[in-house]
């Protein structure tokens, strides 16, 4: 006999989705937005069936599924939430049987309403001049009265077989929902009575009505086949193409999850459980997506509920008509349109389809763009080539598949996406100025850019989910993140990007752009987009600010949480190496999420609060955030992870992978006169920082490039500039190329990739043409002092004594003399022995650095090092210093002050270039003789910045103090029209 108590439990526990407790939080992401879709998307159905013109039995009962699929989600997902994100797992026994009646009955009601669906598409195919009258309202409502009662009739009774159930054994469900059979096991009686009803209802209600909807298409497919023209059927057959997909969403997730359950003994109760959720949340989601993209009559009427302006007398009028001729056209094809009507209708609607929108890319900036597209150029080539070298690393080395990297593999899929997306058109801009974009084109540049954002932010939050497995469950590391977890995180995050996404295309397909199609931006995204519509457009504002609420800002909330529980179980370890070593493997990753967020966030809030700041600013800002990521991202990684450096070492140099810290055995055993190589350093004593020192040596290496490649082709372009200054000029830019090219490759070698061994021979070229090079720099600044000297000082004989040949001859004397002077030091080197010593504390060789290492005197070197120096250095200044003394005399003998002012302006880009370069120099000179407390670094640091800060400066002070210059760059990159 059992006890009372047993009959009326408290409560039950839903335990929620067993062996994937720790993922819950994660799982219940993508059903909420399930829910969230679902909702709107039955609500806009609903609310459309109000309009008088869809007063039609179909559309009635497409509002009553609209219904059902509100109540069918609204019965499970809230519970399933609150368990799976806040541990709400009670649910009393009085809640768990209402749940469970209403889960049920709403699932029979919309089997019953997709069967009078059918009966509905019968009727209309098979009976098309009876249609009003067999299916009259009446008709209908008896039909869903009908549908009602059936439904309450048969699964009411389960409440009482529950009822009647003693519950004395345990009260946990492994569900996430109450439903019949599950909440029957729980019982300590016969269940026999509930196995059998419950069985027998699925074949009076779902069965029957799967088995008569069939036997309907039969007829209607009959039916249709029989028509004797094809345009006929294929009218015919298109009526019926939303019904028949809603009907194989709902009825296919249900069979499977029947059958799976019944038969696949085999299957984990997880994936039973998961599944069962899903054919609860996603059919509610989709069939409103579908009528809405198959129906034309919801699709027009979606347009006009929430186009909020009232549309012109006219466009009622056309609507009007619009309206009738499609459901008379449906019933019968003899309605023709006035052909004035046409022309309206025609007008009206082309405001919704515009012709091409012209991006004006950044106002304000325009004769700016071409230098503005330098570097965005470079750093898109950055970005392409960094990206699709991590791709091909990870998706041909086998050791790296595993779930950082893997999730790292799709940041750069997304990256090289984002970029792509935005970049080319820019630069077309840049370069060419105002550019076309279709209004589908613009579209789909705004869902890609807006997509792949969101699936980086996603990705990010993967991979702070990837290390917070890694660090607080070591253990369990392997068996969490599992080849079939890491595909469900992705396919989740893109399946959340796109859902939150596609609506944007909807929101601004329904606006009509009677107004400018100019937009003053570099490419197409939302906001800027529907600002240029003639109708209301809070709903695209709304949506556009709920949009990152729910997905960048959740999942920064969320990268933040697992962060702090990172850190308390990184401070809980007990040794100092441990926690460094942890927090090291974090280390790209915080990087990463850094660059990422900030400059969005910056862009956002600036965009939103920062009234007064131009608007060109926000667009060049946007444009950053865009190009800046995606090029930075690969070579964090790329630096910071050990795996990846590794495997880029041996991608790129095969054959000469020596580690970092020793040379190899043929070099430390070699005691001959000659070493078979030298190894270079680096800056001693800063070797964890030359991943991030090499950053800003890259970027103006890449500027130096970039700015004397564009001074040489302007000059070289241009007949008009075939004059002595340019011809000097065009010859510094040339040993400003060799001399920053000879040492930075190798520089950034060293610190990015560890490669710090140079053969003998290789350092002798390299210390060759850095002395080379710099000694024809000087002559070349003093070649460049003459001129000014001659213009100013003897403007009459300028032609004749500054001729072709004349500048011929001081160009080669120039390259003749620093060869001359330079040569000596390799025959210096030649002579000394090496006698074990083959470690170079600097990033290149230099003479006076490689004669320190021989076993003997190097008192000659010394000595020809300083006389070099002065005779060739320290004489130029001194040249340049006189013939500048002689031009500030003649300039201030003028008699105006406008012609003293002008004398002075031609010389003023060549005494900035002057100072930028021998400053440093000078500077790395004293320092080294006599600065002997100044540590080695410094020294190190300051002879790089020497080499390198020249050839960034040059072409910038030439191209903004010359006026002929920047004219000329201006005509030949930025095509006007």
């Amino acid at each position: 006999m059992y006890n009372s108590s047993c009959y009326n439990p408290s409560s039950f526990i839903l335990v929620g989705i067993p062996g994937l407790e720790k993922f819950h939080i994660w799982i219940g992401i993508p059903y909420c937005v399930i829910y969230i879709v679902a909702t709107v998307g039955n609500c806009v159905l609903h609310l459309m069936a109000f309009a008088h013109s869809l007063h039609e039995p179909m559309f009635y009962f497409l509002s009553m599924l609209a219904s059902t699929d509100l109540i069918l989600p609204t019965t499970t997902v809230p519970k399933l939430l609150g368990n799976l994100w806040f541990g709400s797992q009670e649910r009393t026994f009085s809640g768990c049987l209402t749940q469970m009646f209403f889960l049920h009955f709403s699932f029979v009601v919309d089997s019953a309403i997709l069967l009078a669906m059918a009966f509905d598409h019968y009727v209309a195919i098979r009976f098309p001049l009876r249609y009003n009258t067999i299916l009259t309202p009446q008709v209908i409502v008896k039909l869903i009265a009908s549908i009602v009662i059936r439904s309450f009739s048969v699964i009411l009774p389960d409440v009482f077989l529950l009822k009647r159930l003693p519950f004395c054994r345990t009260h946990i469900i492994p569900h996430t929902y109450c439903e019949h059979i599950g909440v029957a096991r729980l019982s300590s009686a016969d269940i026999s009575i509930n196995i059998w009803y419950g069985f027998s209802v699925p074949l009076m209600t779902v069965i029957s009505d799967v088995i008569l909807i069939a036997v309907s298409y039969v007829f209607i497919l009959r039916a249709v086949f029989g028509l004797s023209a094809l345009g006929a059927r294929q009218k015919a057959l298109s009526t019926c193409g939303s019904h028949v997909c809603v009907f194989l969403m709902f009825y296919t997730p249900a069979f499977f999850s029947i059958l799976a359950h019944r038969f696949g003994h085999s299957v984990p109760p997880n994936v039973l459980i998961l599944f069962a959720n899903l054919y609860v949340v996603v059919p509610p989601a989709l069939n409103p997506i579908v009528y809405g993209v198959k129906t034309k009559q919801i699709q027009d009427k979606f347009i006009l509920l929430f186009s909020l302006k009232k549309p012109p007398r006219f466009g009622r009028v056309t609507a009007f008509v619009r309206e009738n001729t499609v459901l008379l056209n449906d019933k019968a094809n003899d309605y023709a349109a006035p052909p004035t009507v046409t022309m309206m209708a025609t007008f009206n609607m082309s405001n919704f389809n515009p012709g091409p929108f012209v991006l004006l890319g950044i106002p304000g900036l325009e004769q700016f763009h071409p230098w503005i597209g330098i570097p965005f150029f470079l750093l898109y080539l950055v970005a392409l080539a960094g990206n699709g070298v991590l791709l091909y690393l990870i998706t041909v080395e086998r050791s790296l598949q595993e779930p950082m990297f893997l999730f790292l593999s799709m940041l750069a899929a997304t990256d090289l996406i984002l970029c792509n997306t935005c970049v080319p058109k820019s630069l077309s801009i840049f370069c060419r100025g105002p550019q076309e974009i279709t209004f589908p084109g613009c579209l789909t540049q705004m869902f890609f850019l807006h997509c792949s954002f969101a699936v980086d932010s996603a990705t990010l939050l993967a991979m702070a989910f990837d290390r917070y497995v890694a660090i607080c469950i070591p253990l369990r590391y392997t068996s969490v993140l599992t080849r079939q977890t890491v595909r469900k995180i992705v396919l989740s995050v893109i399946s959340r990007s796109f859902c939150i996404i596609f609506p944007c295309v909807f929101l601004l397909k329904r606006l009509p752009f009677c107004r400018t199609l100019a937009i003053p931006h570099t490419y197409c995204e939302h906001i800027g987009i529907a600002r240029l519509a003639c109708a209301d457009i809070s709903v695209n504002i709304w949506y556009g600010f709920a949009v990152p609420v729910m997905t960048v800002m959740s999942d920064l909330v969320l990268i933040g949480i697992s962060y702090i529980l990172i850190l308390r179980a990184v401070f809980n370890l007990p040794s100092p190496e441990a926690r460094q070593k942890a927090l090291s493997t974090c280390g790209s990753h915080v990087c990463v999420i850094l660059i990422f967020y900030t400059p969005a966030i910056f862009s956002v809030l600036a965009h939103r609060f920062g009234r007064n700041i131009p608007h060109s600013f926000h667009i060049l800002f946007a444009n950053l955030y865009v190009a800046i990521p995606p090029a930075i991202n690969p070579i964090i990684y790329g630096v910071k992870t050990k795996q990846i450096r590794d495997k880029i070492h041996l991608l790129f140099f095969p054959k000469r992978n020596y580690p970092a810290t020793m040379l190899p055995a043929t070099v430390s055993n070699d005691t001959a006169f000659h070493p078979s190589a030298f190894l270079l350093l680096g800056i001693p004593g800063m070797q964890e920082r030359h991943v991030w020192i090499a950053i800003p040596f890259c970027s103006m290496y890449i500027l130096a490039l970039a700015g004397n490649g564009t001074i040489l082709y302007v000059i070289l372009k241009d007949q008009a500039l075939h004059e002595p200054m340019y011809l000097f000029l065009c010859l510094l830019s040339v040993t400003d190329l060799v001399l920053c090219s000879t040492t930075l490759p190798k520089m950034l070698m060293i610190f990015w990739l560890r490669s710090h061994v140079i053969s003998y021979r290789g350092c002798l070229t390299q210390m060759f043409f850095v002395h080379a090079i710099f000694a024809t720099e000087s002559a070349v600044l003093l070649a460049m002092a003459f001129d000014r000297y001659v213009a100013i000082c003897r403007p009459l004989h300028y032609t004749s004594i500054l001729n072709a040949g004349a500048i011929g001859k001081i160009g080669l004397a120039c390259v003749i003399r620093g060869l001359f002077f330079v040569f000596p030091f390799v025959i210096l080197i030649e002579r000394l022995p090496f006698c074990g010593r083959h470690v170079i504390p600097h990033t290149y060789c230099e003479h006076m650095g490689i004669a320190k290492l021989a076993c003997a005197s190097i008192k000659p070197n010394t000595i020809y090092g300083l006389t070099v120096a002065l005779s060739v250095t320290g004489m130029d200044v001194v040249l340049i210093a006189s013939s500048y003394a002689l031009i500030l005399r003649a300039v201030l003998r003028l008699p105006s002050k406008e012609a003293q002012f002008r004398a002075f302006s031609t010389c003023g880009a060549h005494v900035c270039v002057i100072l930028v370069f021998y400053i440093p120099a000078f500077f790395s000179f004293f320092t080294h003789r006599f600065g002997h407390h100044v540590p080695p670094a410094v020294h190190i640091v300051l002879a790089n910045l020497y080499l390198l800060v020249p050839p960034v400066l040059n072409p910038l002070v030439y191209g903004i103090n010359t006026k002929q210059i920047r004219v000329r760059i201006l005509d030949f990159v930025m095509r006007r029209r």
